[in-house]
């Protein structure tokens, strides 16, 4: 029995998963640097600036564990699509939720980031799997 066409089926969704991961990062770094609320200012009656919208800053340092954790989380998305059982996100949605539950609850400027950069990775992660497993299928 000839195991080469399943070595080289699981090497391509091993492949799928990676560009699914790397391209996520990338992607959400660039959305997370673009995603710096501005701060803006209206003239008052005696002419002076005054600040209407403030960036908020953080009430604690964010851990560079978010950067781990977005990785895992890009690679169980893709792995999800790829094994064609999508209705798994929702548990990598919870899971990651939970973990963080306090710091979204109590720091709203991490909230934002947090949902930013969670839905840039997700949707990235789903996207560059799809285009994998079309590719994979259209080529097979």
């Amino acid at each position: 029995m000839n195991e080469s066409p399943s070595i080289l089926l699981a090497l391509a969704d091993a492949a799928i998963v990676l560009a699914a991961v790397l391209i996520g990062w990338a992607l959400t770094v660039l959305v997370l640097r673009g995603a710096k609320l501005p701060e803006a200012t209206v003239k008052t009656k005696e002419g002076e600036d005054e600040l209407i919208l403030e960036t908020p800053e953080p009430k604690a340092e964010v851990p560079r564990g978010g950067t781990l954790v977005g990785l895992l989380e890009r690679a169980a998305v893709a792995t999800c699509v790829v094994a064609g059982h999508v209705e798994l996100i929702a548990v990598v949605v919870a899971v990651k939720g939970l973990g963080r539950f306090a710091e979204l609850r109590d720091d709203p400027a991490f909230a934002e980031r947090f949902l930013i950069g969670t839905l840039t990775s997700m949707l990235s992660a789903v996207w560059v799997a799809l285009f994998g497993v079309w590719a994979l299928d259209f080529w097979l």
